[in-house]
C-alpha cells in the first residue's frame, strides 16, 4: 500500500445499513458537569462507536416526542426550584431548519415517558401518568389539544415505544421485556426478554429503510448503555452502537427515513465501497433488490441513485438481482454514501455506508492532568492516536498547543512533547485549568481540559471556608474519579454537595495547597451532612491535588445516617468532624474530602471546612524516661530492638506519626532517624543510624 493509499481507511462498518437517528439528548455523561450539559436536538449514526452531533440546541423536548409525516411532535415542560411543574406544552417543528410551527398548553397528565407515531393510523401513541400519578396509561394523544384517550391502564410502565412501518406497536417495559400491542384484544402480548434492565428515561424507534427496531437504552449498568437492535420476533436486544463518551439519555428519537409504498422496490444488498485516495473517487458495488418494499417479487427495470452526503452523484437502472458497479467523486473527510432504489410506484429505501478519505481531524486530547510542584504547574497528557470518527490522523505532523485558562495565556505552542511545566509560580493564588489542542497541519482537535489547580502562592493558615456564605468552590477543586459526570458542586445554602443516587461515589473535594511544617499538629474541622439516607466519606491528604497521591488518612471512612428526614427538611444538620494532621515533612499539602457513598442515597454535602495550627506535635524531651520501667530500647543499623516491655509497643516519628507497633517485645525495621518508643507509661527516645 502506498503512503497516499494509507490515508484512506473505511469506517468500521456494521453489517447492513448504518441509519442516522435524531433525538433530544437529556443527559450526556461526557458533558453533564458543564452547567447541566448542552441539552438539545442531536443526531447519531448507528455505527460501532457512536458520537453525537448537535443539530439544534435551542429545541427543547424534556417530555419526549415523536416524528411523523414531516412533523416533529414534542412535549416540553418547565419546573420551579421546588420541582413543581410551571408549564407543559405540545410543540411541533418543521425539520426544514427546525422551525417552531405551533405551541400550545396541554394537561400535565400528557407528559409521556415515551411516544411513537403510527404511520398506518396517523396517530400518536404514548405512555402517560394517570390523574393520580400512581399508575401509567397507554393512550393516544390528540394532536390538536394534547389531550389523551386511555386505551389501557398499565401494570408495568413502558420505557420505550416504537411503531413498525405497517402499524404494529412494540414496547420495552420497565422489566426489560418486549411486547406487541394486540389492537383486537386491547392489550400487550409478551414476545420475550431483551436481556437488559431499563433505568431512567429512554426511547426507541424504527428505521423504515431497514424495517428494524432500534432501542436507545439506558440501563442499570452504565457500561451497557448504547443503541440496540431489537429482534421483534423473539425480543432479544443486540448492541450495535457503543457511545464513545459514556451513557446518554435520549428521548423523542426518530429516523428521517419515510415509510415507502408497498410497491416500491426494496433495499440493495451485498454493498461494497472502496475509496481511492489518489483520485478521491469511490467504487460502489451492490446487488439490486428482488422484492418490493412490501415483500412481493419485482419485475422490470429498477432505478437507483447514489449520493454522497445527500448530494446525488450518479443514477441509473438495472434489473432485479442485477449487480451494479459505479464510480463516484468523494471529498476528503467523512463520506455518507447512500444508495436508493426507485420505480414508478415511488422511492424505495436507502442503504447508508460511512467511509472516510484522507487523514481525520485529531480526536480530543485525552487524560490532561495538571499537577502543582515546586517548579510550577506540570501539565501532562496522552498522545492522540485517532481522529474524531475513529480514523487515522497524520501522526508525523502531530503537535500540541497548551493554554492556561481562564486568562488565555498560551504556555506551549505547537510542541511535540506530551508534557510541560508552567512556572515557577510567584503570583497571588488563583484557580486555573489547562486546555490542550492537537494539531495536524490545518486540522485542530477539540481541547482536552485538565482538572482545576491553584496557580500562585499556597494558602496561609488559619484557613476557613464557609461554602454557605461564599457561593461557588473558591480555590477548591473537584475530581470526578468515577467519571460518571456527577461530582461536587455549589448548591445554595447547603454548601458543596455531590449526588449519590446513580452510582457508588468516588468524588473528591480538594483544598488549595497549604504549607505545613514538620513537627507541628494541625486541627481540621469539617461540617459534613447527609440528606435522605446513608452517606459515607473519608478525609485524606497528600502532596499533590491528585486523588492517587492522597495517601495520608485524616478521617477514616465514616458513615452518616440521616434517619429523621421524613419529619423535617430533607437536609440533615451537618456534624462537625474534628481530626488532626501531623506531617512528617515540611511542604505543600492538599486535603481531600472523599465521597464514597453506596448507590441509593441522595446527597452528601460539606458546609464548611477549616484548618489551624494546634501547636507542636512531637514528643518533648521532658516526657522521656518519666516513669521508666523495665523496657530496654536499643538500635542498630536500620532497626529498633525492644525488650522487657510491659504491654503493647508503639514506635513514633518525632513529628508524632505512628510508624510501627507490636503486641509486645519486637524488632522493628525502620529508616535512619530519631524515634520515640512507648509501652504504657514507659517512653524512650532512640537514634537509628
Amino acid at each position: 500500500m502506498t503512503a497516499l493509499a494509507s490515508q484512506c481507511v473505511l469506517f468500521g462498518q456494521l453489517p447492513g445499513s448504518a441509519p442516522r437517528f435524531y433525538g433530544y439528548l437529556r443527559y450526556d455523561a461526557e458533558t453533564f458537569t458543564q452547567s447541566g450539559g448542552p441539552v438539545g436536538l442531536y443526531n447519531i449514526d448507528a455505527t460501532a462507536e457512536g458520537r453525537v452531533k448537535p443539530v439544534d440546541l435551542n429545541l427543547k423536548a424534556a417530555g419526549g416526542g415523536c416524528y411523523g409525516e414531516g412533523t416533529y411532535y414534542v412535549v416540553d415542560y418547565t419546573q420551579n426550584n421546588y420541582g413543581e411543574l410551571t408549564s407543559v406544552k405540545l410543540k411541533t417543528y418543521n425539520p426544514e431548519g427546525w422551525v417552531l410551527v405551533s405551541e400550545k398548553d396541554i394537561p400535565q397528565t400528557s407528559i409521556p415517558t415515551t411516544m411513537t407515531y403510527n404511520h398506518a393510523e396517523h396517530k400518536i401513541y404514548g405512555c402517560f401518568f394517570n390523574n393520580e400519578t400512581d399508575k401509567m396509561e397507554f393512550a393516544t394523544m390528540n394532536e390538536a389539544d394534547g389531550s389523551t384517550s386511555v386505551i389501557k391502564v398499565l401494570d408495568v410502565s413502558i420505557a420505550a415505544l416504537a411503531c413498525s412501518h405497517d402499524g404494529i406497536i412494540y414496547a420495552v417495559d420497565d422489566n426489560g421485556d418486549l411486547s406487541r400491542f394486540d389492537s383486537a384484544a386491547g392489550d400487550f402480548v409478551k414476545i420475550g426478554a431483551t436481556g437488559l434492565k431499563p433505568k431512567y428515561i429512554q426511547d426507541a424507534t424504527f428505521d423504515y429503510d431497514t424495517k428494524t427496531m432500534y432501542w436507545f437504552a439506558m440501563t442499570e449498568s452504565p457500561d451497557q448503555a448504547g443503541i440496540y437492535v431489537v429482534d421483534t420476533e423473539i425480543g432479544t436486544a443486540s448492541r450495535v452502537t457503543k457511545y464513545t463518551s459514556g451513557e446518554k439519555e435520549f428521548t423523542g428519537v426518530f429516523s428521517m427515513a419515510p415509510v415507502c409504498v408497498a410497491e416500491a422496490p426494496g433495499m440493495v444488498s451485498n454493498v461494497s465501497v472502496s475509496v481511492n485516495p489518489a483520485t478521491m473517487k469511490a467504487d460502489v458495488e451492490c446487488d439490486m433488490p428482488v422484492e418490493t418494499y412490501g415483500g412481493q417479487p419485482l419485475a422490470g427495470a429498477i432505478g437507483y441513485e447514489v449520493c454522497v452526503n445527500d448530494v446525488k452523484q450518479t443514477e441509473g437502472e438495472a434489473g432485479p438481482g442485477e449487480k451494479i458497479n459505479v464510480t463516484i467523486d468523494v471529498a476528503a473527510g467523512e463520506c455518507r454514501i447512500s444508495i436508493r432504489t426507485l420505480n414508478a410506484a415511488g422511492n424505495g429505501p436507502s442503504y447508508y455506508h460511512i467511509a472516510y478519505a484522507g487523514f481525520d481531524i485529531p480526536d480530543k486530547v485525552p487524560n490532561v492532568v495538571a499537577m502543582r510542584s515546586a517548579a510550577g504547574i506540570k501539565v501532562t497528557w496522552d498522545q492522540v492516536t485517532t481522529g474524531v470518527t475513529g480514523n487515522p490522523i497524520d501522526l508525523s505532523n502531530l503537535k500540541y498547543t497548551v493554554t492556561r485558562m481562564p486568562d488565555g495565556v498560551v504556555v506551549g505552542e505547537l510542541i511535540t512533547a506530551l508534557e510541560l511545566t508552567d512556572g515557577p509560580v510567584e503570583t497571588d493564588a488563583t484557580k486555573c485549568h489547562y486546555e490542550v489542542v492537537a494539531h495536524t497541519g490545518d486540522k485542530a482537535s477539540e481541547a482536552g481540559i485538565s482538572n482545576d489547580v491553584v496557580y500562585g502562592a499556597a494558602v496561609a493558615l488559619p484557613m476557613a471556608y464557609d461554602f454557605r456564605n461564599k457561593p461557588g468552590l473558591g480555590l477548591f477543586a473537584v475530581e470526578d474519579a468515577n467519571a460518571d459526570g456527577v461530582s461536587w458542586q455549589f448548591r445554595d445554602k447547603y454548601g458543596i454537595l455531590v449526588g449519590s443516587g446513580r452510582t457508588q461515589l468516588d468524588d473528591w473535594l480538594i483544598t488549595p495547597p497549604i504549607k505545613l511544617t514538620s513537627g507541628r499538629k494541625y486541627k481540621l474541622i469539617a461540617s459534613i451532612g447527609a440528606s435522605m439516607g446513608n452517606e459515607k466519606f473519608e478525609v485524606k491528604y497528600g502532596e499533590t491535588n491528585r486523588p492517587e497521591n492522597m495517601t495520608g488518612t485524616i478521617i477514616e471512612p465514616t458513615e452518616i445516617d440521616d434517619i429523621d428526614y421524613w419529619y423535617r427538611d430533607v437536609w440533615d444538620e451537618p456534624g462537625n468532624f474534628e481530626a488532626f494532621i501531623t506531617p512528617e515533612e515540611t511542604g505543600e499539602y492538599h486535603i481531600g474530602v472523599h465521597g464514597i457513598s453506596e448507590p441509593g442515597g441522595l446527597f452528601l454535602y460539606c458546609c464548611d471546612l477549616s484548618l489551624e495550627d494546634a501547636g507542636a506535635s512531637g514528643v518533648e524531651d521532658g516526657m522521656i524516661d518519666v516513669d521508666a520501667g523495665m523496657m530496654s530500647v536499643t538500635s542498630s543499623e536500620g532497626c529498633i530492638v525492644v525488650a522487657g516491655a510491659s504491654g503493647s509497643v508503639s514506635v513514633f516519628s518525632v513529628s508524632g506519626q505512628k510508624v510501627a507497633e507490636s503486641a509486645g517485645d519486637a524488632r522493628f525495621s525502620v529508616s535512619s532517624g530519631v524515634y520515640v518508643v512507648k509501652s504504657g507509661t514507659d517512653v524512650r527516645k532512640v537514634l537509628v543510624k
